[in-house]
């Protein structure tokens, strides 16, 4: 239950009792030691940063089978004898024979075909899956494939990495080691786990921060924080009736814990709440290929998420940070309290710094990817699928 803690020579007040210790102990591999932030009566876990939710698309092509066709007839002419083949497969299939493979959506309105096979790469939750989806459409006459690969990279890890590699190998004669290096990158979510605090015990800036959404669990208290970038207002009204008043979205502050608890699943560290900071990008042209990943620009530029107790907001504290994070805006608390220092509060929140997470918090990214194992796919991407 949240309370408003004073602790005598702490020197810090806090919205939310102290948590639990995590249980099980947090990874050290994820985890270092060095970015664990000590606190008087609370410890945070600050993870690596991690790639989560990832899409990948690519076209399927020749030398991605197992047995290329190196007959030296004409391009076409092998195009149009693998479209053939994969169409008859695509029409028959009811399930495929392999473990952990089920059947998911299929559309079968030629000329364009669609199926999406579901690949369990957690054995005993169902709900950890990744999602293959094969998919034909015409052009100039001749049916062209392509693939989609949808999963949580944080979830797989490299023993679900290799069960989606072995099931993808096996549901059609093609091999993933090959497609690899022409695989792009339509989505990339990255995100830093904080283990002992909730999203109300955190402030959050973004670049030219404007609108933010919140959303306020059973509790009441929030549970996901949205951040966008400022928009700029329309110089002519627009010509559609519905229309965003935001800008995009640069950040997520989520608590993980209930989130299991909807879906039926144990919270990952017991009592101990987790709350995750996500950037999440999508790219719909211009894709960069996997590769690239290994020097993915950094997603954490001029955002910052500090531990609020830290700032010695004085007076009223709490009730200026709970304007100003959840819905009056920035200006509220220099309105509502000048008499009482309310612009010395509005600069001790703006110019926070993040002790948590800031843009120095990338260079962990390279220990998120070997933790993930996708590590083992970029290279061989940059290898050329050898």
């Amino acid at each position: 239950m949240p309370v408003k803690l004073h602790l005598p020579g702490a020197g810090l007040s806090s919205l939310t009792s102290p948590p639990g210790s995590p249980t099980p102990e947090p990874d050290e591999t994820l985890f270092l030691p060095e970015n664990v932030r000590k606190y008087p009566y609370r410890k945070v876990y600050v993870s690596l940063p991690f790639p989560d939710s990832l899409e990948l698309q690519w076209p399927l092509l020749n030398e991605h089978t197992a047995q290329p066709d190196i007959s030296g007839k004409p391009a076409k002419v092998i195009y149009a004898e693998l479209d053939q083949e994969l169409s008859g497969y695509l029409k028959e299939v009811t399930m495929a024979d392999v473990d952990g493979v089920s059947i998911g959506k299929q559309y079968k309105t030629p000329p364009n075909l669609s199926t999406t096979f579901e690949i369990n790469f957690t054995p005993g939750n169902p709900t950890d899956k990744a999602f293959y989806t094969v998919s034909r459409k015409v052009v100039d006459n001749l049916g062209v494939w392509s693939a989609r690969l949808e999963f949580s990279a944080r979830k797989a890890g490299p023993e679900g990495l290799a069960r989606i590699e072995k099931a993808v190998n096996e549901v059609f004669s093609f091999r993933l080691h090959k497609m690899l290096p022409d695989m792009d990158v339509a989505r990339l979510d990255v995100a830093v786990d904080m283990i002992g605090v909730e999203p109300l015990d955190l402030i959050g800036h973004v670049p030219k921060e404007g609108k933010r959404q919140v959303w306020i669990g059973d509790h009441g208290r929030p549970e996901t924080v949205y951040f966008f970038e400022k928009k700029k207002p329309f110089q002519t009204p627009p010509k559609k009736v519905k229309v965003r008043t935001h800008g995009p979205q640069r950040l997520t502050l989520y608590e993980r814990s209930a989130y299991e608890k909807q879906r039926g699943q144990p919270p990952s560290y017991g009592p101990a709440p987790v709350t995750r900071a996500e950037v999440s990008t999508r790219w719909t042209k211009k894709r960069p290929p996997l590769k690239s990943l290994a020097t993915c620009p950094n997603r954490f530029a001029g955002r910052r998420v500090a531990y609020a107790a830290t700032i010695n907001l004085k007076p009223r504290p709490w009730l200026a940070f709970c304007m100003a994070a959840f819905g009056a805006g920035l200006e509220a608390p220099r309105r509502f309290w000048w008499k009482e220092g309310g612009a010395k509060l509005l600069a001790d929140y703006r110019d926070c710094e993040g002790d948590l997470v800031n843009e120095d918090t990338w260079v962990g990214w390279q220990g998120g990817l070997k933790y993930t194992g996708l590590e083992a796919w970029i290279a061989t991407a940059g290898a050329g699928g050898k």
